[in-house]
């Protein structure tokens, strides 16, 4: 049997060699730049659209941009 930490440590590289993730450029995932898929941008442009008016700005345009800079304003969001 395999010890636990040595099967925990090997499960990313075990799912990477899985059939459903052949497509995956890995490489990319590590640089961050893989692209986003189609159907999820679509989906997340679909609900921007329909829920428009839902959306308010977190900061009025008039506030001073060094106000931005203090993360406060992130504990609101």
């Amino acid at each position: 049997l395999m010890k636990t930490q040595d099967l925990e440590a090997k499960v990313p590289i075990l799912s990477k060699c899985h059939p459903w993730f052949d497509v995956v450029d890995w490489e990319r995932v590590a640089h961050c730049s893989f692209p986003v898929p189609h159907e999820i941008t679509s989906q997340i442009t679909q609900h921007l659209e329909s829920h428009s008016e839902d959306c308010t700005p977190v900061v009025s345009l008039a506030q001073d941009v060094e106000d931005l800079n203090i993360p406060e304003w992130l504990d609101d969001w």
